[in-house]
């Protein structure tokens, strides 16, 4: 994917500040360790989303607008965000206000770290964005932090867990960029890029 411009559009810290261009939206979901915007910065190929060695900075639904196609949103990370109990509630009112919005074409991007096993909460995400009828590809970031026997043996465990086919689960490293093509077919399949690319 050429990526001819790509900015901060917007950060949004309630429902009525979301952008309202008929425009795609990529929703990037995951805990503040899991390496969500190095995940954005390697799809883009440019430093745009901020990382930091201290979890929790993303406080708001940022809202990125790439080659003025499509919006990437960045979601607050959780679970070791050092915020109060109110502001983690706001957080997830404003995003189960805005995945429930049935005007943009969406595809979620949950993220998470290979070497861990998903939990009650992430797993109850999964099956809220089923429910809300969102296209869904788990992303499994750090793979080259292990072996392949543990890989392959983490893979299947997300499947079971999630009801995911192999297909919609993705394997991904920073380091050698190893599954970004894969997530931009996803991507491009969900919202009905395929044809627009040629233009890009």
């Amino acid at each position: 994917m050429k990526i001819i411009s790509a900015g901060l559009f917007r950060s949004v810290y309630s429902a009525d500040a979301i952008p309202d261009l008929n425009l795609p939206h990529v929703c990037f979901i995951g805990r503040s360790n899991v390496g969500k915007s190095t995940l954005i910065n390697v799809l883009l190929q440019r430093k745009i989303a901020f990382t930091s060695s201290k979890p929790g900075r993303t406080r708001c639904l940022n809202f990125y607008l790439i080659n003025k196609k499509l919006f990437f949103v960045d979601f607050p990370g959780y679970g070791f965000s050092y915020v109060s109990k109110n502001e983690r509630k706001g957080w997830k009112d404003l995003i189960e206000k805005y995945l429930s919005l049935r005007r943009f074409r969406k595809i979620a991007v949950m993220i998470f770290d290979i070497r861990r096993r998903p939990d009650a909460d992430e797993l109850g995400m999964i099956n809220w964005i089923k429910a809300e009828g969102i296209p869904l590809i788990l992303v499994l970031t750090k793979a080259d932090k292990i072996s392949k026997n543990n890989l392959d043996l983490q893979m299947m465990m997300y499947e079971r867990l999630t009801g995911l086919s192999k297909d919609d689960i993705i394997i991904f490293s920073a380091s050698n960029r190893m599954g970004r093509e894969k997530i931009w077919g996803k991507i491009r399949e969900a919202v009905y890029l395929k044809i627009e690319e040629r233009r890009w």
